[in-house]
């Protein structure tokens, strides 16, 4: 069929397009619309978006980027940046979780950039150019146990597909 416009406006001038995009099974799609702000929703269908979390002033997040969901939909990954006088400072990036239902948030692992789930209880990410997975419970969104480096020399991908690939 014909494509569909969900979103309209989101890359300006000299720009690649929005920091992470991530498309749930129920047809919703997290994405971090612009640098600089939190995450946004929509529908498939289109219409306006919403907020899904706003950046923490008093913690000096900078930006939320990279947003993966969770394979049932329940909850969404992603990146928290910080801010070091005025810029931002990936080096102490870190990856925090929502829950759909509840709303609430929460911070998994500092240092970490770009998490996903692997499938059986198990979280990967990237540091420093490096992957790591971690054990993850999907139930009461925590990790638990000591990361361990699966691959060196990676980059992170900046669009989730919620386990349904290309």
């Amino acid at each position: 069929g014909a494509p569909t416009v969900i979103l309209e406006g989101l890359a300006g001038p000299g720009q690649f397009g929005p920091p992470g995009v991530t498309w749930g099974r129920d047809g919703t799609l997290v994405l971090a619309s612009t640098l600089g702000a939190g995450l946004s929703m929509v529908r498939d269908t289109g219409g306006k978006p919403e907020e899904f979390t706003a950046l923490d002033q008093a913690a000096h997040e900078a930006s939320h980027r990279l947003p993966h969901f969770l394979p049932d939909g329940s909850a969404v990954l992603f990146t928290v940046i910080p801010y070091s006088a005025v810029a931002p400072d990936w080096s102490r990036a870190q990856v925090w979780v929502k829950s759909v239902k509840t709303g609430e948030r929460k911070r998994l692992i500092d240092d970490a950039v770009d998490a996903q789930y692997a499938g059986q209880n198990t979280l990967i990410f990237a540091r420093g150019g490096k992957l790591f997975a971690i054990r993850f419970d999907p139930s009461s969104l925590s990790v638990s146990g000591k990361e361990v480096q699966a691959v060196d020399g990676v980059v992170h991908s900046e669009f989730g597909t919620a386990g349904t690939g290309w």
